[in-house]
């Protein structure tokens, strides 16, 4: 491996080894190893804690000690040594449970308690036969498990199909066939057909030891196979933002108990109080929501990621591995530092110094900037999704694009920084949209009102030239721009549904939608990030509160800053 492509694997791996902390194997052939001997199975139920379930009431039995067998049968492939996986993840610091169910478990059973362990956890690790010579089981699982994520808005998942099954191409084929059937598109590696990849999805058929198959490069011995899961988890989870990811949600892991410890049950008192006593009693919850969103800053802050995982160096590790970036002429001054050398030609090494030290002291000039932000995104078809894709990662909060990568659990309200649109009859027209304007205190408790509360909003309009937002409208991320010297501004009163003291919308059979006054269904599209949302509205107010003085002109040029 190139020294380059190493560092950035080091960086990546260990963001995936600070994430990690739970496997789950399901096997019906588990074997215990190193001569143990099993308990014997009591004569009589002893006592159980209240709740548990004894083993005899369990169709699968998710204890490996009293159903593994010892001595591993000379040549069968389809065993499972439980004890050197298990073992072995412990080495890492990494927990591994398991379920093994019985030949005679019903199939809804071992696709059941299958799915229950495995939706969980970091990686499952799944016998293609959980039931003698049947991989229905465990392809009904796989597509679960998907289908389970897809509801919560995707996952990153892993899922290692560790099997005695010869060919594993065929087997991935058989079941990448039946996904594709269930609505699941993850199609195989065209080099490498064991792999089933799409997005956050990896799916890596490996072979269990086999007699008379020794040597080749799919099979994986049981003390080897955590590590074999740990690196396919960093395949899957390799990039600068994802690493980033993985790294702050460690450090939230690790703080959890801490940001626990902050709310004692002796504060009870006082937030029935703060319930109690003010206009709005769902405001309290809704504090606790913005003090629990600060103590996660407060973690993600500590832990200092944004330099360790997003800094200079993490950065210039990716930046080394871009082989085909395009190297534009530029031709920028840096006028308020004079000791860097003109940006003429924007090669690898000016890339890296870009990375490490940006622009500072450059003049502002925006086709330039583009210039050199284009270059990091390479030539393919694809480079101006993804500088859209990041767009929508900054600025919107949620969206209801065919891609929104977050379930909406709750309906929206309209609040500030909904973004809606009016249904229209004419699909040729450019699209229009209407962003809320309205002050977060002046969409609650509209209960009280005997009049309707008037929304305002500000017209969005498409524009791929000069844009203030892109936002996800069905199969495409457009881009759009509030008029900031000549904006359209209207008023438009909503209907609050009883038993809600805010705007709520509506489920519908493709969407969310609000209803106004007069009947007019808005369709609720996505939500503004508070960020952006008040730098838009700052920007907007400064429009509008322009004052025009006439002065002196000798005085007035003689106060504007020199050249």
């Amino acid at each position: 491996m190139p020294q380059a492509a190493e560092d950035f694997d080091v960086h990546c791996r260990q963001a995936a080894m600070d994430f990690l902390q739970t496997v789950v194997v399901a096997d019906n052939q588990p074997i215990l190893t190193t001569g143990y001997q099993a308990p014997k199975r009591a004569t009589r139920r002893t006592a159980q804690p209240p709740g548990s379930i004894d083993e005899d009431d369990m169709p699968g039995s998710a204890i490996a000690s009293n159903d593994a067998r010892n001595d591993p049968e000379p040549g069968d492939s389809h065993n499972l040594d439980l004890r050197q996986i298990v073992n072995t993840f412990a080495q890492q610091g990494i927990t591994c449970g398991s379920y093994l169910p019985r030949e005679e478990t019903p199939d809804d059973d071992v696709v059941k308690y299958t799915f229950n362990c495995a939706f969980p956890a970091d990686i499952a690790i799944i016998d293609w036969q959980l039931k003698e010579n049947n991989p229905e089981p465990a392809i009904e699982v796989i597509s679960r498990l998907l289908e389970a994520d897809e509801a919560e808005g995707g996952r990153l998942r892993l899922i290692i199909v560790y099997t005695g099954e010869r060919d594993l191409g065929y087997a991935a084929g058989r079941l990448a066939s039946t996904l594709k059937r269930n609505g699941h598109v993850i199609p195989q590696d065209a080099n490498h057909p064991e792999i089933l990849e799409e997005g956050s999805v990896r799916i890596r058929f490996l072979n269990k030891p086999m007699r008379g198959y020794e040597g080749a490069s799919d099979i994986v011995n049981p003390e080897d196979l955590p590590d074999r899961a740990i690196n396919e988890f960093v395949a899957l989870s390799r990039g600068l933002l994802r690493a980033f990811a993985l790294a702050s949600v460690s450090a939230i892991r690790r703080d959890v108990h801490r940001m626990l410890a902050q709310f004692p049950p002796q504060l009870d008192g006082a937030f029935a109080g703060q319930r109690a006593t003010i206009d709005d009693p769902d405001d309290a919850g809704r504090l606790m929501i913005e003090v629990l969103q600060s103590e996660f800053a407060v973690t993600l802050n500590k832990a200092d990621l944004a330099t360790e995982m997003l800094g200079a160096a993490a950065s210039n590790k990716w930046l080394a591995l871009q082989d085909n970036l395009p190297e534009p002429d530029v031709d920028l001054k840096f006028k308020e530092d004079p000791d860097r050398e003109k940006l003429k030609k924007l090669d690898s090494s000016r890339k890296h110094e870009l990375v490490e030290k940006g622009l500072g002291g450059a003049s502002d000039n925006t086709e330039k900037r583009l210039k050199i932000i284009s270059a990091f995104l390479g030539c393919d078809d694809d480079a101006v999704n993804r500088r859209r894709q990041f767009a929508i990662l900054s600025t919107l909060a949620w969206h209801g694009g065919t891609d929104a990568n977050r379930s909406l659990r709750q309906p929206p309200a309209l609040s500030l920084g909904s973004v809606i649109k009016q249904p229209s009859d004419d699909v040729e027209a450019p699209t229009v949209l209407w962003l809320c304007l309205q002050p977060k205190c002046d969409c609650v408790r509209l209960h009280m009102r005997t009049e309707p509360r008037g929304f305002t909003l500000v017209m969005l309009k498409e524009n791929n030239e000069r844009f203030d937002l892109i936002i996800p409208v069905g199969e495409r991320n457009k881009a759009f721009r509030m008029d900031h010297k000549e904006p359209v501004i209207r008023t438009v009163p909503f209907e609050v549904a009883t038993g809600h003291t805010m705007v709520v919308a509506r489920e519908k059979e493709d969407g969310w939608s609000f209803t106004d006054y007069e009947g007019y269904e808005w369709e609720w599209v996505a939500e503004v990030r508070e960020s952006r949302m008040l730098e838009l509205v700052n920007r907007l107010a400064a429009q509008l509160t322009r004052i025009g003085l006439n002065q002196d002109e000798w005085v007035r040029l003689q106060s504007r800053p020199a050249g």
